[in-house]
């Protein structure tokens, strides 16, 4: 549970912060590409999405049972899938293959 809902979303921001960024500024970052394959082959193992609807279909049936508030945690859970989501979203894998061999599309 650990691995991925924390340890593999960490993963992905890091990863896409050291790839993307010195590409920003022409310069490539060392082991960029071995970087990239992984994070590409790790991405379907990361799914808050599905996680996220298991913890809301869990607080609905639970709630039948006992009173749920739903805390802090919750909430910040959401915007983590919400901005992995979005970071998936804009970095197309064909997209940034493009960006590392220097064609600026």
């Amino acid at each position: 549970m650990l691995l991925t809902t924390v340890l593999i979303p960490l993963f992905q921001i890091a990863s896409l912060l050291y790839v993307l960024l010195p590409l920003r500024m022409s310069r490539p970052a060392r082991g960029q590409n071995e970087l990239f394959r992984a994070l590409t082959r790790l991405r379907p193992w990361a799914m808050p999405e599905v996680f996220m609807l298991g913890a809301l279909v869990a607080l609905v049936k639970l709630a039948a049972l006992a009173q749920v508030i739903p805390g802090i945690a919750l909430f910040s859970y959401g915007a983590l899938m919400l901005t992995l989501a979005g970071l998936t979203s804009i970095t197309p894998t064909e997209q940034f293959w493009q960006w590392a061999e220097g064609r600026q599309t």
